[in-house]
């Protein structure tokens, strides 16, 4: 054998005159494969004036003094070029494009940003697991926009699971906010992450705000037509407003103590001229006298009819 089986360096043979040539040339060899820097990978003609000892990864379809070492290492010394062949899993540094290639077999490739797809866990100063695929040790996380705005997405499968941001204590839960159970937004805390109270929450098909012992908000029903409103609890009090008459707090609002549980009552305390107590009876539209708002209660609802003979807008506010 008269070469290294890596990288090809001459040994010198016994009883070889001129010994200092092959050592020179072993050296020489060394010189440019240790610590592998290149200027350059895509260029495909030498530089006319390179300087003693230059490397370069010689581009596709090579002319002049690199035609036929497209993708060999060229390097220049004692005013000329030699080529090396690289060999699988050889890295260099390319000062141009400031990151490193590697040749994998057939073709030098960047290893700088690699194309990170399906990693099973992510640890950043940090352990993941399992359930915490992605896990972060550090004072503050920074999410910033590119050149417009930002999102941060949370997806559930199902609106009965949760998306939410759960804010912990010792890793004991003392405050949620997110889509818990159903889709309205949801503010919950707990004193001993077992617990949990649901602070207030907003519906997400009308914006309103839902409370324990409050819920507000605003509905519009059709000329001899029902609509009805869920309690937030078993009873309590009611005032309600046509807002779309002239004067609501005279001729077209009420105040209610009302029960819708298991015994049902609707027991107005200020009722307007146009509106009218129907009790427990079942609204139908035209239960009611024309030209008023009919109130009855119902199972864990309220029920409203407007007989105005045109469609009107109501706010409604709930107190525990």
């Amino acid at each position: 054998m008269d070469n290294s089986p890596n990288l090809s360096l001459p040994y010198i043979m016994p009883a070889q005159a001129q010994k200092h040539v092959t050592h020179n040339e072993a050296i020489r060899k060394l010189d440019a494969l240790t610590q592998l820097s290149v200027i350059n990978r895509s260029l495909n003609t030498a530089p006319s004036s390179p300087v003693n000892g230059a490397r370069y990864i010689v581009a596709s379809m090579p002319t002049t003094d690199w035609e036929t070492h497209e993708d060999e290492i060229a390097v220049y010394e004692d005013n000329g070029w030699a080529f090396i062949t690289p060999q699988t899993g050889w890295l260099a540094w390319v000062e141009a494009d400031e990151n490193f290639v590697v040749w994998n077999t057939n073709a030098w490739e960047d290893i700088y940003a690699p194309d990170i797809q399906n990693i099973p866990f992510i640890g950043i100063n940090a352990t993941a697991d399992a359930t915490n695929r992605l896990s972060i040790n550090a004072p503050a996380i920074l999410l910033n926009h590119e050149g417009a705005g930002h999102q941060l997405k949370i997806n559930k499968n199902t609106p009965s699971d949760t998306a939410s941001l759960l804010f912990q204590s010792g890793f004991s839960g003392h405050a949620e906010m997110g889509l818990t159970g159903d889709n309205n937004l949801h503010f919950k805390v707990s004193e001993d992450g077992s617990n949990w109270h649901n602070s207030f929450e907003i519906e997400n098909h009308t914006g309103h705000l839902i409370t324990p012992s409050q819920r507000s908000g605003t509905l519009t029903i059709a000329d001899d037509s029902v609509a009805t409103i869920s309690t937030p609890q078993a009873g309590g009090f009611l005032l309600i407003l046509n807002t779309g008459a002239a004067d609501p707090q005279i001729t077209h609002a009420g105040i209610f103590v009302y029960a819708a549980g298991t015994s049902l009552s609707l027991i107005d305390f200020t009722l307007a001229t146009n509106m009218q107590n129907k009790g427990t009876d079942t609204l139908t539209g035209t239960s009611g006298i024309d030209g008023k708002t009919s109130l009855a209660v119902a199972l864990g609802q309220i029920q409203i009819e407007n007989r105005f003979g045109s469609s009107q807008k109501y706010s409604y506010t709930f107190i525990g």
